[in-house]
């Protein structure tokens, strides 16, 4: 992730510790991440939703309603944030997933050997981020959706966010059963 760091740091979207060092393995606060991704994605549009633990006197009551206004940031359907809390894998999962309109892909997330502990409120969009190809596993085959993301995670996720391209659609005709007519057969599926 050292290349990917340099560039986010020199771009100004995340900063180092005073003493001059990074932490990459240190986790990332909801509210540090959403600061991140708005700063990444250049979201300076505000909305507005009520978040009983976020004040608007706190340090990332602005960005957080960024998100809101993006359409990225919900809460957790009690009526708070926890904006200190750290940002888990599959919370990070499914806020890329709605930056980048993925969807849900639940299928893509039974792949992993511990599936059955992602919660389900993130499954389909963990099975989004990996398909995507912007948010991978661990080599044991484990996402491990309740870990903390690491600030080093967190930048390599939303660099490949900000990059990220939506696959064209296949515009070719689909057709159940075809008589061949012509001499040649061009942008046409036969399921026949």
């Amino acid at each position: 992730a050292q290349g990917t760091i340099i560039q986010w740091t020199s771009k100004g979207y995340i900063s180092g510790y005073p003493d001059g060092t990074f932490k990459p393995n240190n986790s990332i606060t909801r509210a540090e991440f959403v600061r991140l991704v708005n700063e990444a994605m250049g979201y300076t549009k505000t909305g507005y939703t009520y978040f009983s633990d976020v004040s608007a006197s706190y340090w990332g009551y602005n960005d957080i309603q960024k998100g809101v206004a993006a359409g990225y940031v919900r809460g957790d359907g009690n009526g708070i944030f926890r904006p200190d809390d750290p940002v888990s894998r599959q919370e990070a999962a499914v806020m890329i997933s709605q930056i980048c309109s993925l969807g849900q892909d639940y299928a893509s997330a039974a792949k992993y050997s511990d599936y059955r502990y992602i919660a389900s409120w993130a499954a389909g969009y963990v099975g989004a981020v990996s398909k995507a190809g912007i948010m991978a596993g661990y080599p044991d085959g484990d996402f491990k959706g309740d870990r903390y993301l690491t600030r080093a995670e967190a930048v390599i996720a939303l660099d490949k966010t900000l990059n990220y391209k939506a696959p064209a659609e296949d515009d070719r005709e689909e057709l159940n059963n075809y008589t061949l007519k012509e001499t040649s057969l061009k942008d046409k599926i036969i399921k026949g």
